[in-house]
């Protein structure tokens, strides 16, 4: 078949490209007009991987713009092999894109191949060359301009000749656009047998982590490369700890009254944080300043001796943030006239082994204020400053900036339990296709309140079945949502409809179901009840008082609870709250996700291959060169079988519930 006559619905395509030279490839700019919005910072340079999303010409296009190369550090390449990740299941082609205005030399095509080399060697069979800035081109043809460059014959030969040009300042002609897309889909229709690049979910898992927990020669090269950035930090979270008296107020109305920083700063006060911890205290701070802080600020009060009883019970009231809270936290001495002439260091010094093992543990940031300076600007400057390096070595704040989330959940009857649009509501779009049931497993990603949130939808179950009347495919597409969010979910939100029925059988199916997870699914569940109707708080929580059920299902699920409201989607702060909630959750889990089988990850993926190909060949035989119709004629047949065995079962499920609703009529008769 042709890409024109069976058009796609979705594509997916990774740009990557290097400057020369000073030369810039226009890889953000290339993004923009694909997508016909600028959703892509070209402003500045493109220091980490990201991914948007836009419909082109009837399709869902989703663009991964990554960090050109020039010099190339670890974090560079991480990003740029991570890239294929923000695409699940893996892009349908890589654009390299190349200004038609340079000229390829040996250092550029050596650097090509470097790069191209941190993916396996089938991607060049995704790959297409983008052309950038055809204007130059002039009367010029790109056929003429390839001829003229050995090192551009090597790479669209390695290309398969495949190669398109964008003339980046006629932005108002979308036919070059277009063509582009078919051009695509010419070759993922070329490549039928592995229509796109199939992203490797260990290697996933793997780089997620990285960028997630860095290293200490990542955070060097990150934080040499951002001070010399020239966009700065906008927005600082901030949560002081500290002693009564030890001056956290002061530092807080300090760095509020300085009208030259405008910025958002959130103070919360650990009123009794020593010598008695309240541990509850810390993580409601934390939640108050949602995404969650930049920077703790430990208040220490020069002139009050800092001792073991003190570092102890401040060590106790940070141990629920575990020992990842260090990295971003800063000694801060109030009382700094109190030192007089003499250096901080030298306090430090003769402080004693207790102070010095705080400043180690901070990773030895410190700053100093003096109150009696109240109206000097210079020394919140500096504070500033410091936090700030702080927080882009960091890569962001304390809590996850990403959060991953899998829907679950079931219908009953006619009863949907409103999965796809909970995820749209999340997301704030329509990504999730509500019109139909979700067959497939499939993840979506949008930046929420400030969070790259992504959201992996999920086929759902029949509340009223066990899960062997579950189709094997749903519940293999079920176990497989873990492995499209790596390296897994933070949060499982149970979507239920609040008019659930009481029904006990709800209770063995869905144990039977998250069973399928392997794990313990319930301490990362939060149940998340729906309504198409508006109801108030009162009327949800009667609800659930009603629903031995609904009680037991939050029970198990340590009470954690939300409810979404379907009739009001512009309520942004329904979204807000629930974010908040998991953050929570996320915290009091010590901030770890759910633990994914990553073998089990290539397991299912074969299960599902196999599945698919088995049904493919029933429904789209004609479209292979050797099929077995006999074979296809039997899949039919078992698919039809167990569609009949589906619809007697539902009637018979009928049937009983008729006959002892009139049971139940004809007692009532004659008791009355």
């Amino acid at each position: 078949f042709t890409a024109q006559s069976h058009p796609a619905t979705e594509l997916r395509i990774v740009l990557i490209g290097g400057r020369l030279n000073g030369s810039l490839s226009g890889k953000s700019s290339a993004g923009n007009f694909i997508l016909g919005q600028n959703v892509f910072d070209t402003s500045r340079r493109t220091a980490q991987s990201e991914a948007r999303q836009k419909e082109v010409f009837g399709r869902r296009v989703t663009v991964v713009d990554t960090p050109g190369w020039w010099w190339i550090c670890e974090m560079d390449k991480l990003e740029i092999e991570n890239s294929v990740n923000l695409c699940p299941p893996g892009p349908h082609a890589v654009l390299l894109v190349i200004p038609v205005i340079i000229n390829i030399d040996e250092s550029y095509l050596r650097s090509v191949q470097q790069h191209m080399s941190l993916f396996r060697e089938e991607i060049w069979k995704h790959t297409l060359v983008l052309f950038t800035y055809g204007d130059w081109l002039g009367v010029k043809t790109v056929e003429e301009r390839i001829e003229s460059d050995e090192g551009l014959q090597w790479i669209v030969n390695k290309c398969e000749n495949r190669y398109h040009v964008l003339n980046n300042k006629d932005h108002s002609d979308k036919t070059q656009v277009k063509e582009l897309l078919e051009k695509i889909e010419e070759m993922w229709a070329g490549n039928e047998d592995d229509p796109y690049y199939e992203v490797e979910l260990d290697r996933a898992a793997e780089l997620e982590t990285k960028r997630e927990t860095g290293d200490k020669m990542n955070i060097t090269v990150i934080f040499v490369y951002f001070t010399g950035e020239s966009h700065p930090v906008t927005d600082i979270r901030i949560v002081l700890v500290g002693q009564k008296c030890s001056g956290k107020s002061e530092v807080g109305n300090m760095i509020m009254s300085n009208e030259k920083f405008k910025m958002t700063s959130e103070r919360a006060w650990l009123t009794n944080a020593m010598p008695h911890p309240d541990t509850q205290t810390v993580d409601a701070h934390v939640s108050m300043c949602s995404p969650g802080p930049h920077v703790f600020l430990l208040v220490v009060l020069i002139l009050r001796s800092f001792t073991e009883k003190d570092l102890k019970a401040l060590v106790e009231i940070m141990k629920p943030l575990t020992e990842r809270v260090w990295r971003h936290c800063m000694v801060v001495f109030t009382w700094g006239h109190w030192l007089s002439d003499l250096p901080v260091e030298n306090y430090i010094v003769r402080e004693g082994k207790e102070l010095q093992e705080l400043l180690e543990k901070c990773g030895n940031r410190y700053h100093v204020l003096n109150p009696n300076r109240y109206s000097d600007a210079v020394q919140v400057k500096e504070l500033f400053q410091k936090i700030i390096n702080m927080v882009k070595q960091n890569k962001g704040c304390f809590t996850a900036e990403k959060l991953r989330i899998v829907l679950i959940g079931g219908r009953y009857n006619d009863l949907p339990s409103g999965k796809s649009s909970a995820g749209n509501i999340i997301l704030g779009q329509n990504v999730f296709d509500t019109s139909r049931r979700t067959a497939q497993s499939e993840a979506k990603q949008q930046e929420v309140f400030g969070r790259r949130v992504t959201v992996v939808d999920t086929p759902g179950w029949w509340w009223g079945w066990p899960r062997e009347e579950t189709p094997k495919l749903d519940q293999i597409e079920i176990q497989n949502s873990v492995h499209l969010c790596p390296p897994g979910p933070h949060v499982f939100l149970l979507v239920i409809p609040v008019d659930l029925p009481e029904d006990p059988i709800v209770k063995s199916s869905l144990q039977q179901h998250l069973e399928l997870f392997n794990a313990d699914v319930f301490i990362y569940t939060i149940v998340l009840f729906t309504a198409v109707s508006p109801c108030s708080d009162e009327e949800i929580e009667s609800k659930i008082r009603r629903n031995p059920v609904l009680q037991w299902i939050l029970q198990q699920c340590g009470n954690r609870k939300h409810f979404l409201n379907f009739s009001n989607r512009e309520d942004r702060d329904q979204v807000k709250k629930l974010l908040e909630k998991i953050e929570t959750l996320i915290t009091n889990n010590g901030f770890r996700h759910c633990s994914v089988d990553r073998s089990q990850g290539e397991t299912l993926r074969k299960e599902m291959r196999d599945l698919t190909e088995r049904t493919l060949i029933a429904n789209n035989g004609f479209r292979h060169c050797s099929v077995d119709r006999s074979q296809g004629e039997t899949l039919r047949k078992e698919m039809r079988d167990l569609t009949e065995r589906a619809s007697k079962r539902f009637d018979q499920v009928q049937k009983q519930r008729n006959k002892l609703k009139l049971q139940i009529e004809g007692r009532l008769q004659v008791y009355f």
